[in-house]
């Protein structure tokens, strides 16, 4: 996982840095060796395969193997293992442009035994999960609604979505498939 996914340079004041940074290393300790081991893996599968350009790999790759979904609508967003970043920076794993989203607004933790959780990462706004405000890592289960300011999603296993086909799929270079 690139450390740069989880920066706080961007954060002017030192308290929000600060509570940034206590969420951070709340989120990196929960990961367990399991999948760390497991995330330095998928991401040294992705560079040995030369055959696609890695972008379009990643984004293939993700959504055959991924065994959890965001839904928004019509738009499916597979959710690898390990850390998924979720936020208006642009190298986040699920890219959103509204203003009222914090750059690093949360993280979904998918560990290697199938449990995710959800982790507000002292977001401005904060992150509702079936309607309450995540105020520590929450485990997730199929069919709960997270909102993000003005966007709802759907937490779905794979063999809920399976059927249907990705119309969003964030990567490097902004392809869909």
């Amino acid at each position: 996982m690139s450390e740069s996914k989880l920066n706080s340079v961007y954060l002017c004041s030192d308290p929000r840095r600060q509570e940034f940074r206590r969420a951070r290393q709340q989120l990196l300790d929960a990961r367990g060796a399991r999948t760390i081991i497991a995330e330095d893996l998928g991401q040294a599968n992705l560079l040995m395969n030369h055959s696609m350009p890695p972008a379009a790999l990643a984004s293939q790759r993700l959504y055959t193997e991924a065994s959890f979904f965001l839904v928004d609508g019509e738009l499916l967003y597979p959710l690898k293992l390990g850390i998924n970043t979720i936020g208006r920076f642009l190298d986040s794993d699920v890219f959103l442009c509204e203003r009222h989203v914090s750059r690093r607004h949360c993280v979904i933790l998918v560990h290697t035994n199938g449990v995710c959780e959800l982790h507000d990462t002292a977001s401005l706004n904060g992150t509702l999960l079936n309607g309450r405000r995540v105020k520590q890592p929450t485990l997730l289960r199929s069919g709960d609604r997270i909102r993000l300011c003005d966007r709802d999603f759907t937490f779905r296993l794979a063999s809920e979505v399976k059927g249907k086909r990705p119309t969003a799929v964030h990567n490097d270079d902004d392809t869909a498939f």
